[in-house]
């Protein structure tokens, strides 16, 4: 029998349908783990770590608005330093930190409103802030800031000063001692992410 261009692709494609993975099962092709969206596999990466080491994952949106209020924080405080210098006055930080800027627009971490329209306010303030995008500039300054904090000749930042990036890097470190500590062990099933949907398995 002749096999035929057509029956041979045909096979070929039904071969790669199902994969066996050594328990009896199928595994999922390609084309069906594309089909699952950036959405639910960010869900499903911050389960698993919640899961495993006990701690939440920030969501972008909520790294974005805390980089914004920090950097509205030190740029209007900058600011007034200057205005106030001209006239011989002294800036509190602290006061402005604990004090002041919390009755204006929030915690840096909890703004009182939503961070488009304080990103906006802040561009009609500053010409250094685009209108056209605010929160994209203030994200950077706040960057830079960290950079130049970072840089300084004193060492690390004080507390006031530590924003998400200085959490992601604690995070990254625990992760990475935590997963050099599991590998110098044996690994224990119940601790194992499942592949399809990265949760934990519990047996009881």
């Amino acid at each position: 029998m002749v096999t035929t261009r057509k029956q041979t692709t045909k096979s070929a494609a039904k071969s790669t349908t199902l994969i066996p993975n050594g328990n009896g099962k199928t595994a999922s092709t390609k084309a069906t783990e594309t089909a699952v969206t950036p959405e639910v596999l960010a869900q499903r990466i911050q389960t698993a770590i919640s899961r495993k080491y006990k701690i939440l994952l920030a969501k972008r949106e909520e790294r974005i608005a805390t980089k914004v209020g920090y950097a509205i924080r030190e740029k209007l405080g900058l600011d007034i330093q200057n205005l106030l210098s001209k006239n011989n006055g002294k800036f509190d930080w602290k006061d402005w930190n604990t004090n002041i800027f919390p009755k204006i627009l929030g915690e840096p971490t909890d703004l009182k409103y939503p961070v488009e329209t304080i990103a906006q306010a802040i561009a009609l303030l500053y010409d250094s802030i685009s209108l056209q995008t605010p929160i994209d500039d203030l994200v950077a300054f706040n960057i830079e800031s960290l950079k130049r904090r970072n840089s300084n000749g004193n060492g690390t930042p004080s507390e006031d000063d530590l924003d998400l990036d200085d959490l992601d890097e604690d995070i990254e470190d625990l992760l990475e001692e935590a997963v050099e500590a599991e590998d110098s062990e044996e690994s224990d099933e119940d601790e194992d992410l499942d592949d399809e949907d990265f949760e934990i398995d519990d047996e009881d």
